[in-house]
């Protein structure tokens, strides 16, 4: 998460996407990430709902 560091009046989620490398027991590890950006005015608001909305997306993937 982030406000306002790379564009001002914008807020930034990002949740990462796990992969698994080949062969047993290697742990996960996160190449790139789904994210989505909103204006900070509403980042309050919809902070919550968006990072699930991203959460579940990102779980669809696997």
């Amino acid at each position: 998460m982030e406000r306002e560091e790379s564009v001002s009046g914008m807020a930034c989620i990002a949740i990462p996407v796990p992969i698994r490398p080949s062969g047993p027991g290697t742990p996960p590890t996160a190449l790139t990430a789904v994210s989505a950006a909103l204006p900070i005015a509403d980042f309050a608001r919809l902070r919550g709902p968006l990072t699930e909305a991203l959460r579940r997306e990102v779980a669809g993937l696997g």
